[in-house]
């Protein structure tokens, strides 16, 4: 037995023979699985991101429509205020020219 090459294996516990070629396979190939899983570790971080993102923007998305629906409400009310305005204001035109009318009348009585 030479002990250079040989390895014993510490899942099944048998020796194995490992030369320099197999070490560097095993080497490369280690390097790879580990690229592998760093890669996926990457991919999982964006996809949280990402959805941490999403979610923020679907959110203020929402707000946004609450937003819009209340400046409508607003507005709707400023325009049915502004009718009432010009209403009480042609009332109180028509008003004051009787108003005014009367008084003359009433004023050579007076």
């Amino acid at each position: 037995m030479n002990g250079k090459d040989d390895f014993i294996c510490p899942k099944c516990g048998e020796k194995v023979n490992i030369n320099k070629e197999k070490l560097d396979e095993i080497i490369i190939n280690m390097n790879n699985i580990k690229e592998t899983i760093n890669g996926v570790i990457i991919m999982i971080d964006n996809m949280i991101k990402n959805s941490i993102i999403n979610t923020i923007i679907n959110t203020i998305n929402i707000q946004l429509k609450n937003v819009n629906i209340l400046l409508n409400n607003v507005n709707e009310d400023i325009n049915k205020n502004n009718e009432k305005i010009k209403n009480l204001m042609k009332e109180d035109i028509t008003f004051s020219n009787y108003a005014q009318r009367e008084n003359v009348i009433r004023g050579t009585i007076y």
